[in-house]
């Protein structure tokens, strides 16, 4: 073990700054998963309550397109589940021993795992894409909200880099 002030400067070196930076994104990627999923289950719900007047509305060919698309987010939203599953399974691949990203060390495997995180954040837009355009519509305003806020992120996380590069 090495002097007490090892571990401050690894963390205050430029490759520490990183290693924390993709950890923050990394933790409220996993946060704005949770609240998406959590705001699917609730849209589900609400759904479950007007489904009898909405499939009352079939009756009616001038009231037909409310019901149709409400079928779609039933459909849509009822396949997110499947959707996360997918993607765990496939994060599991890709982590566990073996795994493309297993081999990978360091910075690498860091935005290896991230991109991963982005998948799984992604999810419902791509399971309503698979449904029709009114999933999809429901899938990307479910992400849509935060996508500004982690471009910008991103952006002002490159122009730190490039003032981190003229330091040295």
């Amino acid at each position: 073990m090495g002097p007490p002030y090892y571990s401050l400067a690894t963390a205050l070196s430029p490759q520490g700054f990183l290693d924390a930076l993709v950890m923050i994104l990394a933790l409220v990627l996993v946060i704005l998963s949770v609240v998406v999923r959590d705001f699917g289950l609730a849209m589900l719900g609400a759904l479950y309550l007007v489904g009898p007047l909405c499939m009352a509305c079939f009756v009616s060919p001038y009231l037909e397109m409310i019901a149709r698309a409400w079928v779609k987010m039933v459909i849509s939203l009822a396949l997110w589940p499947l959707g996360y599953a997918v993607v765990l399974k496939v994060i599991a691949v890709m982590l566990a021993g073996g795994g493309p990203l297993s081999e990978l060390g360091g910075f690498s495997a860091a935005l290896g795992a991230l991109g991963l995180i982005l998948l799984l954040y992604k999810t419902p837009a791509v399971v309503g894409s698979f449904v029709g355009s009114t999933g999809a519509i429901l899938g990307a305003v479910a992400t849509s909200v935060t996508d500004a806020g982690i471009g910008a992120a991103l952006s002002h996380g490159r122009s730190a880099l490039g003032k981190l590069r003229f330091l040295h």
